[in-house]
Protein backbone atom coordinates (compact mmCIF):
# COMPACT_ATOMS: atom_id res chain seq x y z
CA UNK A 1 0.00 0.00 0.00
CA UNK A 2 1.33 3.60 -0.76
CA UNK A 3 0.74 6.34 1.38
CA UNK A 4 1.01 9.97 0.42
CA UNK A 5 1.51 12.56 3.53
CA UNK A 6 2.36 15.77 2.17
CA UNK A 7 6.01 14.99 0.17
CA UNK A 8 6.32 12.24 1.75
CA UNK A 9 5.06 9.35 0.48
CA UNK A 10 5.95 5.70 1.74
CA UNK A 11 4.35 2.24 0.90
CA UNK A 12 3.52 0.06 3.73
CA UNK A 13 3.23 -4.29 2.92
CA UNK A 14 3.87 -5.61 5.94
CA UNK A 15 6.23 -6.17 7.34
CA UNK A 16 8.54 -4.02 5.52
CA UNK A 17 7.64 -0.12 4.44
CA UNK A 18 8.29 1.16 0.91
CA UNK A 19 8.76 4.59 -0.54
CA UNK A 20 9.21 6.28 -3.78
CA UNK A 21 12.99 7.53 -4.82
CA UNK A 22 11.94 10.90 -6.03
CA UNK A 23 10.57 11.53 -2.03
CA UNK A 24 14.12 11.16 -0.99
CA UNK A 25 15.36 13.67 -2.89
CA UNK A 26 12.66 15.78 -1.97
CA UNK A 27 13.05 14.96 2.16
CA UNK A 28 16.66 15.42 1.90
CA UNK A 29 16.88 18.73 0.42
CA UNK A 30 14.92 20.40 2.96
CA UNK A 31 16.67 18.94 5.64
CA UNK A 32 19.54 20.74 7.95
CA UNK A 33 23.32 19.81 7.60
CA UNK A 34 22.63 18.76 11.38
CA UNK A 35 20.06 16.87 10.87
CA UNK A 36 20.78 14.98 7.79
CA UNK A 37 22.69 12.01 9.21
CA UNK A 38 19.65 11.25 11.48
CA UNK A 39 17.76 11.30 8.47
CA UNK A 40 19.50 9.41 6.14
CA UNK A 41 19.37 6.49 8.92
CA UNK A 42 15.78 6.69 8.85
CA UNK A 43 15.37 6.71 5.01
CA UNK A 44 17.52 3.45 4.99
CA UNK A 45 15.50 1.43 7.29
CA UNK A 46 12.83 1.89 4.20
CA UNK A 47 12.98 -0.06 0.85
CA UNK A 48 13.13 2.29 -1.98
CA UNK A 49 11.94 1.56 -5.59
CA UNK A 50 13.86 2.37 -8.15
CA UNK A 51 12.25 3.80 -11.38
CA UNK A 52 13.04 1.51 -14.85
CA UNK A 53 12.16 1.86 -18.26
CA UNK A 54 8.89 0.16 -18.35
CA UNK A 55 8.34 2.55 -15.28
CA UNK A 56 9.26 5.53 -16.90
CA UNK A 57 7.06 3.98 -20.24
CA UNK A 58 4.12 3.77 -18.27
CA UNK A 59 4.23 6.89 -16.23
CA UNK A 60 4.80 8.63 -19.53
CA UNK A 61 1.24 7.09 -21.05
CA UNK A 62 -0.66 7.59 -17.50
CA UNK A 63 0.52 11.15 -17.51
CA UNK A 64 -0.22 12.00 -21.30
CA UNK A 65 -3.91 10.44 -20.42
CA UNK A 66 -4.57 11.72 -17.45
CA UNK A 67 -2.79 14.55 -17.69
CA UNK A 68 -1.15 14.15 -14.46
CA UNK A 69 2.03 15.59 -12.97
CA UNK A 70 5.29 13.89 -13.07
CA UNK A 71 5.41 12.42 -9.50
CA UNK A 72 2.07 11.79 -9.86
CA UNK A 73 2.23 9.34 -13.17
CA UNK A 74 5.36 7.66 -11.68
CA UNK A 75 3.07 6.94 -7.84
CA UNK A 76 0.85 5.27 -10.52
CA UNK A 77 3.17 3.79 -12.94
CA UNK A 78 5.12 2.33 -9.44
CA UNK A 79 1.97 1.13 -7.77
CA UNK A 80 0.31 -0.77 -10.94
CA UNK A 81 3.81 -2.28 -11.47
CA UNK A 82 4.34 -3.60 -8.38
CA UNK A 83 0.63 -4.32 -7.64
CA UNK A 84 0.52 -1.98 -4.79
CA UNK A 85 -2.63 0.34 -3.77
CA UNK A 86 -2.09 3.30 -3.67
CA UNK A 87 -3.34 5.63 -0.94
CA UNK A 88 -3.12 9.09 -1.44
CA UNK A 89 -5.61 12.32 0.19
CA UNK A 90 -5.07 13.90 -3.77
CA UNK A 91 -8.96 13.70 -5.15
CA UNK A 92 -7.71 16.13 -7.38
CA UNK A 93 -5.93 13.93 -9.54
CA UNK A 94 -6.59 10.27 -8.56
CA UNK A 95 -10.68 9.23 -8.39
CA UNK A 96 -10.78 5.48 -6.14
CA UNK A 97 -13.69 5.26 -8.70
CA UNK A 98 -12.14 5.49 -11.63
CA UNK A 99 -8.57 4.36 -10.87
CA UNK A 100 -8.99 1.08 -9.33
CA UNK A 101 -5.54 0.94 -7.90
CA UNK A 102 -6.22 4.09 -5.85
CA UNK A 103 -8.01 4.76 -2.20
CA UNK A 104 -8.41 7.53 -0.05
CA UNK A 105 -7.38 7.55 3.91
CA UNK A 106 -10.78 8.76 5.23
CA UNK A 107 -12.68 5.66 3.03
CA UNK A 108 -10.24 3.12 4.52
Amino acid sequence: MFCTFGNFGIVQQAPRLLYFGHYSCRILAGVEEKDLLNVKQLLDQFFLFGIYKSTADLAAKLRKAQGWKLPDAFQAAISQENGLKLVTRNTKDFFPQKHTFVSIPDSI
